[in-house]
């Protein structure tokens, strides 16, 4: 068993072939962000606004976003079997635990050679963040996206047309 504390929405638990993956509820870290708004330049408040909405629907949506985060990758799944993606098994408690198949890491060097997502468009990049390689995990001989959950990834996803 492996856990990785690291996301920013979500918190990934590795058992055996599956990929665990529990929203956060980022309270703490809200706190952090209103004490600092006062400080902050225009340029990253509106950033802020655009990404997660406008006060106070904004700060809840930043509080839950790794609940959303688990509902777009399983809709998203649920509505495409996308095979550039890694496939969701299941959801629980209300978008709260999201399983997956569980992959190998990539590191950059292997990413760039096979890269499912050559080409894309400067125009869908801003936002999206399909060029890390800790998005992608390499199952049965693939390289699929792990981490789908933001919107704007998954508008890139439905511009980005499959290969045939």
């Amino acid at each position: 068993m492996y856990i990785n504390l690291r996301g920013r929405t979500r918190i990934v638990v590795l058992v055996g072939a599956y990929a665990f993956k529990i929203a956060r509820i980022r309270l703490l870290s809200v706190i952090g962000r209103l004490l600092l708004l006062p400080f902050q330049r225009r340029k990253k408040k509106a950033l802020f606004v655009i990404r997660y909405g406008a006060f106070p629907i904004g700060i809840w949506n930043y509080i839950f976003m790794g609940f959303k985060a688990n509902k777009n990758e399983y809709q998203y799944w649920l509505n495409t079997n996308d095979p550039r993606v890694v496939p969701v098994i299941g959801m629980f408690l209300s978008n709260f635990i999201l399983i997956q198949k569980r992959g190998h890491c990539l590191d950059k060097d292997l990413l760039d050679k096979i890269h499912p997502f050559k080409g894309i468009p400067e125009n869908l990049r801003n936002g999206v963040r399909l060029h890390e390689a800790h998005q992608y995990v390499f199952i049965q001989g693939r390289v699929l996206l792990a981490d789908y959950g933001e919107c704007d990834t998954i508008k890139a996803l439905h511009a980005f047309p499959l290969k045939t």
